[in-house]
């Protein structure tokens, strides 16, 4: 599993939508999701990619006794509707991330497109 930063959707759209649509296509599951940073002072896009391993596909319920198992005061930031509610992406973040992955399209290999043997 791989999470990382894609910046902000607000100031840097193109990146985001560059950046998930490269990693939509080395990944089996790319979960694009946003956040408050207030350190950056913005919205934020982040990126949890896998390809075996949805995270946003774990309930609300699994992810509290999850929270409830690690005892950490670490957690007491987060629970499973904070969770579920983090892929619950904006309009606008969404047509640069889920509505934007391109579709997959054939393409001649060079011995089909030289006429050679099909």
């Amino acid at each position: 599993m791989l999470t990382l930063h894609m910046g902000s959707p607000w100031s840097r759209p193109d990146r985001v939508k560059m950046l998930y649509g490269r990693l939509a296509k080395m990944f089996k599951i790319a979960r694009p999701y946003t956040m408050f940073i207030p350190l950056y002072g913005c919205l934020w896009s982040m990126c949890a990619c896998s390809d075996s391993t949805d995270v946003a596909a774990v309930n609300a319920g699994e992810i509290d006794v999850r929270i409830g198992n690690a005892g950490s005061a670490i957690c007491s930031t987060t629970n499973g509707a904070a969770h579920q509610a983090l892929f619950a992406l904006p309009n606008f973040v969404r047509e640069l991330t889920v509505d934007a992955v391109p579709k997959p399209r054939l393409v001649a290999t060079k011995k089909r497109a030289a006429g050679g043997a099909k």
